[in-house]
């Protein structure tokens, strides 16, 4: 039986990384859609966990440390999502500096192809809106709209920033390998986030092999069938199940906090999975 109840978004994004919305209006809709526990999920960054866990406690909410990680298996990039890890750990926090290094390199660099093609962008304004958190393309992006180079974000990914295109650079290499140690060193386990989305199919022996503990098998775009077979595969291998909205504000419009949930009893492997 379940110590828990109710329903547990545990995949959400905030300004932190390339969410639209801060913590504390992401956790005032976890309250208003009567969500029992959820956890903040933004990319290679731990700097929304204390105001996270502290709404939550505030709210009466379960709340699990959350982040995930951008690695890379050959050109694919995949995304590891860490959660239960300590966010004070210092081999973590070192790790995640040196990410965030790379991201602001990274950053600039696309800003000068930008500017190459005639896209002349305002990098220091860029990178001071991100914050302290995790800049990334999807900054560039929103950008390139706001100075009239693109209609859409998707469209400046279409024309400028996606795989294969003019302003495109590749991450810093980090593997799946490097990306679950990291979570497991800090006390975490580590899932695949979303599955089915890749356009590539997904290296499940690998990452087994490197001591993958779950699939994230509820995603709101899925159907029953994808569920159904993401779930099949996590019962197969005897992996957690986790799932959430992979909420993004309004750079991912019509898909809300608690758009995909998960179980008491899921969350609850969990909680167990990180404790054992």
């Amino acid at each position: 039986m379940s110590r828990h109840e109710g329903r547990f978004d545990l995949h959400m994004h905030t300004t932190w990384s390339d969410g639209t919305d801060a913590v504390a209006d992401v956790v005032a809709q976890v309250v208003e859609r009567k969500l029992a526990g959820f956890s903040i999920t933004d990319h290679d960054t731990v700097a929304s966990q204390d105001e996270a866990r502290s709404l939550a406690g505030d709210f009466g909410l379960d709340y699990i440390t959350g982040m995930e990680l951008s690695v890379m298996e050959g050109d694919y990039d995949i995304h590891i999502l860490a959660y239960g890890f300590d966010p004070t750990a210092g081999e973590l926090l070192e790790s995640l500096e040196r990410f965030r290094l790379a991201r602001v390199t990274r950053a600039e660099g696309m800003a000068e192809k930008l500017r190459d093609l005639g896209c002349t962008l305002n990098i220091d304004a860029i990178l001071a809106a991100s914050g302290p958190g995790a800049v990334g393309r999807p900054h560039l992006a929103r950008a390139l709209v706001q100075a009239g180079f693109a209609a859409t974000v998707r469209e400046a990914f279409d024309r400028y920033l996606a795989f294969g295109r003019p302003a495109y650079l590749p991450k810093t290499k980090i593997t799946p390998a490097d990306g679950i140690a990291l979570a497991h060193k800090a006390g975490g386990v580590a899932v695949l986030a979303h599955p089915a989305v890749y356009p590539f199919e997904v290296p499940l022996d690998l990452l087994l092999a490197a001591g993958l503990d779950g699939l994230e098998t509820s995603y709101p775009s899925w159907d029953n069938q994808t569920t159904a077979y993401w779930r099949g595969l996590a019962k197969r291998h005897r992996l957690l199940e986790t799932g959430g909205s992979d909420y993004h504000g309004s750079h991912r419009p019509g898909v809300g906090v608690g758009a995909a949930t998960i179980s008491a009893e899921m969350f609850d492997r969990v909680l167990t999975a990180v404790r054992s």
